[in-house]
């Protein structure tokens, strides 16, 4: 279970947009924590999360029942989500998977989206940028879908 620090929260706010809807989902999103803080800020937006982890899904929900109607989590595998659904989407996974999960990510997401990793780069794959959230190596790192020349 990888946790999102506060300065990773803060830096992924500043990566939204505050003067339009969008749909976000947290690939592997743990207890919801980044779903719900995000939900207080982004009135108009929608949140999906998936966690295959039980006990972490379970924390999620119940924690999404009770605080917003416009978060989603359900147990599941990113591998069944729609990624082209999405204006952004964020990960917190282990390395292992980044690979898979950046050609599941070119084939679906839309010109324009975002794709956010915490900590965990694709490999031979340059993000757009990166912010630095620390402590450590902890950064955002960030592409914007077909705007890569």
């Amino acid at each position: 279970l990888y946790l999102s620090n506060a300065r990773a929260l803060d830096a992924l706010e500043t990566l939204l947009p505050s003067d339009r809807p969008f749909r976000l989902l947290d690939i592997g999103c743990g207890t919801g924590t980044v779903l719900l803080r995000l939900a207080r800020k982004f009135h108009a937006a929608h949140f999906h999360g998936v966690e295959l982890a039980l006990v972490p899904f379970v924390i999620a929900r119940l924690r999404a029942r009770l605080r917003s109607d416009r978060i989603h989590v359900e147990r599941s595998d990113y591998w069944k989500e729609n990624l082209g659904n999405y204006d952004v989407v964020y990960a917190f996974l282990s390395p292992v998977p980044m690979g898979d999960l950046w050609r599941k990510v070119s084939s679906e997401m839309r010109a324009g989206t975002l794709f956010v990793s915490n900590t965990f780069e694709v490999p031979g794959v340059k993000p757009d940028f990166t912010i630095h959230v620390g402590p450590g190596t902890r950064s955002l790192h960030v592409w914007r879908i077909g705007e890569r020349a």
